[in-house]
């Protein structure tokens, strides 16, 4: 087994411990999203920073229709800019609560798209 192997594994008992919010993320938009990023723990926030990585990085893959509608609120730019580069994640990761919802607000419009791809994954 490879060093990657563990952290997915990890990554996975992480994702099933926070499915119940992810799945509520996932059918929110709007206000209801962030209601939902107000109530998380940090530890829930750190696992969402974690799957949206994997999503923009493509080793997720995101379906077409949800990626058209992230290019059409204009935030694709942003989100790779973001998120695409581990380095980057373990900066995020490391900041504040505040910070980290601070930054999640940003790209509030699209995490339900983005999280719609768990559910192919």
């Amino acid at each position: 087994m490879n060093d990657n192997s563990g952290q997915f594994i990890e990554l996975r008992a992480q994702l099933l411990a926070e499915k119940d919010f992810l799945s509520e993320l996932q059918g929110s938009h709007g206000l209801r999203v962030r209601h939902f990023l107000n109530l998380a723990s940090k530890k829930q926030l750190k696992v969402l920073i974690k799957v949206i990585h994997l999503i923009v990085s493509g080793k997720i893959p995101l379906q077409k229709a949800h990626f058209a509608k992230i290019i059409k609120s204009k935030k694709l730019k942003a989100l790779k800019s973001t998120f695409e580069v581990e380095k980057d994640i373990n900066a995020i990761l490391s900041k504040s609560r505040a910070d980290i919802l601070k930054l999640l607000y940003r790209f509030q419009s699209v995490i339900s798209f983005l999280l719609s791809s768990l559910k192919e994954a």
